[in-house]
C-alpha cells in the first residue's frame, strides 16, 4: 500500500482520503459560509431574523463544538469502531444533518398536508407581522399572543403556527446536532489515516499533510462558492441541500475505492482498552513531547480565534462596509472568504517544494518556527483591518473597495500555509502511536477552543468598536508570535530529536 505512488511519490490511499475530505469539507464549510447570514437575514428573506450578536455567539459556540468533537471521535475510533467505520457513520450523519437544516422550508407544506393548506410565503408574512425571530425553542407569552393575532388575520390557526414554528426549531437544531456528531467522528479518523502510510522519521509526512490540507481547502472553496451562491441568491434551503449532496458524493467515492487503496488500514481499533493504561506506560521523552503538543496547541487555539472571525464578525463587516461591485455585478459576501482558501491552495504546492528543498539542505524550519511566523502574519493582517475600520469610522456612510479585504484574506492564506498542515503533522509525529487518533482529536479540540473564543471576541466589535478590537488583536498576535519564536529552542529540545 505505502509503496504505490500516485502523485510526487505518495501512496494512492493518501489521495483517496484527501479526496473524501475534500467533499466533506465542501459540505461543512458550505454550511459555515451561510450560517451567520442565514441567521441574521430577515424572515421576509427566508432567514431567522436574529441579531448580529446572537448569531456570532452561536457561530463561535457551534464551530468550537465542531472542532472539539473529534477528541471524543478519536477515542471511539481507537477503542471501539476503528477509523474506517467512524468515517462511514460520520458521513451519513452529516448528510442527514444538512437535509434537516434544509427542512424548515418544507414545514409549511407538511403542515398543509394535514390541515388548512398553507404556503411558505404565508408563514413568512405571519412571522414578519408577529415580529418574532425563528429558531428559538420557545417564545414569551407576549410573543405567542402577537403570533395568535397575526395568524388569525391570515386565516391560520394558532395550533398550526405553533407546530410549524417548533418543527422549524427542531429541524434546525437537530440538523446542527447531527452535523456536529458526524464531524466529530470523521475529522480525527480521516486525518489519522494519512499518518499510517508513513513510518517514523519519514519526512514526506509533512508534505502529505500539505497535500491533504490543499484538498481540504479546495473543498472549502467549492463549498463556499456553490453553497454561498445558492443560499444568498436562490434560497437558504438550496444551499443546505447542496451541502448534503457534497457529503453524499464524498461517501460514494470513499466506499468505491476504500478496499483497493486502503487495504486493512483503519479497519480495526489500534488500542482497544488502552486509554489511561497507555498513558501510564509512557516514557519520559514521550511525556516531554506531549508538553510540546500542549504548548503548540495553545498557540494554535489563539491563531484559530483570530482566523475564524472570517466566518463571523469579518463576514458581517464585508456584507456591511464593503463595495463589492465588479463590472456591474455584486460579488456575494461569502465569496470573498474564498480569497484566503484560494491563496492557501495556490501557495501550498510552492511551500511543499520549498520545504522539501530546504529539507535536503538541512535548513527546513521546524514546525514551531512556522507557527511563530503564522502568528506574525495574521497579526499584520489585523493591523491592516484596524486601519480599514478606522477608514470606515472616519468616512461614515462610504464603503471600502473589496480589494482591501482581498489583501487581508491573502495574509490569512499565508498564515494557514505556515500553521495548519505543519501543526497537525507535528502532532502526529510527537503523539504516542497507540493514541494517535486521540491526540489528533485533541489537536482539533484546540481549534475548537479557539473558535469558541471567536464568538465572544467577535461580539466585542459591537461594544468596543471595530478599530479598537482589531488593533488589540493585532498587538496580541504579534507579541505571541515573537514569544513563540523565542521559545522554539526549548520546545525542540523537549522533542528529543523528533523535531529539529
Amino acid at each position: 500500500m505505502a509503496t504505490q505512488p500516485l502523485l510526487w511519490g505518495y501512496p494512492k490511499g493518501v489521495l483517496l482520503v484527501a479526496g473524501t475530505e475534500l467533499w466533506e469539507r465542501f459540505s461543512y464549510w458550505g454550511l459555515m459560509a451561510i450560517f451567520v447570514l442565514f441567521l441574521t437575514a430577515g424572515v421576509e428573506r427566508g432567514g431567522f431574523g436574529w441579531t448580529e450578536v446572537d448569531a456570532i455567539k452561536l457561530y463561535g459556540a457551534y464551530v468550537g463544538a465542531a472542532f472539539a468533537g473529534p477528541l471524543l471521535g478519536g477515542w471511539i475510533a481507537n477503542n471501539y469502531w476503528g477509523e474506517r467505520r467512524c468515517i462511514l457513520l460520520g458521513g451519513l450523519m452529516i448528510a442527514a444533518g444538512h437535509l434537516c437544516l434544509a427542512g424548515p422550508a418544507l414545514m409549511p407544506w407538511l403542515v398543509g398536508k394535514f390541515s388548512t393548506p398553507v404556503s411558505d410565503e404565508m408563514f413568512r408574512a405571519l412571522w414578519l407581522a408577529a415580529n418574532v425571530p425563528l429558531g428559538h425553542w420557545t417564545l414569551s407569552a407576549e410573543q405567542w399572543q402577537q403570533m395568535a393575532v397575526a395568524a388569525g388575520e391570515r386565516g391560520i390557526t394558532l395550533g398550526a403556527a405553533k407546530v410549524v414554528y417548533r418543527l422549524t426549531s427542531v429541524s434546525f437544531f437537530g440538523g446542527l446536532l447531527l452535523v456536529l456528531i458526524g464531524t466529530g467522528l470523521i475529522k480525527p479518523t480521516i486525518s489519522s489515516i494519512v499518518s499510517h502510510f508513513f513510518v517514523a522519521g519519514d519526512r514526506r509526512r509533512d508534505s502529505a499533510f500539505g497535500l491533504f490540507f490543499a484538498a481540504v481547502y479546495v473543498g472549502c472553496i467549492l463549498g463556499t462558492a456553490v453553497v454561498g451562491f445558492l443560499g444568498e441568491r436562490m434560497g437558504w434551503h438550496w444551499g443546505f441541500a447542496a451541502a448534503a449532496l457534497g457529503m453524499l458524493l464524498s461517501l460514494t467515492v470513499y466506499l468505491w475505492k476504500q478496499r483497493a487503496y486502503l487495504g486493512d488500514i483503519g479497519v480495526t481499533p489500534v488500542s482497544q482498552g488502552a486509554g489511561v493504561a497507555t498513558l501510564r506506560r509512557l516514557t519520559r521523552p514521550e511525556w516531554d513531547r506531549i508538553k510540546v503538543i500542549l504548548w503548540q496547541g495553545l498557540l494554535t487555539a489563539l491563531y484559530a480565534a483570530a482566523f475564524f472571525q472570517a466566518g463571523g464578525l469579518l463576514l458581517l463587516f464585508v456584507d456591511t462596509h464593503l463595495d463589492r461591485g465588479l463590472l456591474g455585478w455584486t460579488i456575494p459576501s461569502t465569496w470573498l472568504v474564498n480569497v484566503a482558501t484560494l491563496s492557501f491552495v495556490i501557495l501550498t504546492p510552492c511551500a511543499i517544494r520549498l520545504w522539501n528543498t530546504l529539507e535536503r539542505r538541512g535548513r527546513n524550519p521546524s514546525a514551531p518556527v512556522k507557527l511563530a511566523w503564522g502568528l506574525l502574519v495574521i497579526g499584520a493582517a489585523y493591523l491592516l483591518l484596524a486601519c480599514l475600520a478606522g477608514m470606515v469610522t472616519s468616512n461614515e456612510g462610504s464603503k471600502l473597495s473589496w480589494l482591501w479585504m482581498a489583501l487581508v484574506y491573502v495574509l490569512f492564506g499565508v498564515g494557514d500555509v505556515l500553521v495548519w498542515p505543519n501543526q497537525i503533522a507535528l502532532t502526529s509525529r510527537l503523539a504516542p502511536r497507540a493514541l494517535s487518533a486521540v491526540f489528533i482529536g485533541g489537536w482539533y479540540l484546540t481549534i475548537g477552543i479557539g473558535t469558541w473564543m471567536t464568538g465572544y471576541i467577535g461580539t466585542l466589535g459591537y461594544t468596543w468598536g471595530l478599530r479598537p478590537l482589531f488593533f488589540a488583536m493585532s498587538i496580541t498576535l504579534l507579541v505571541l508570535g515573537a514569544a513563540a519564536w523565542w521559545l522554539t529552542p526549548r520546545m525542540l529540545a523537549l522533542t528529543h530529536g523528533v523535531e529539529r
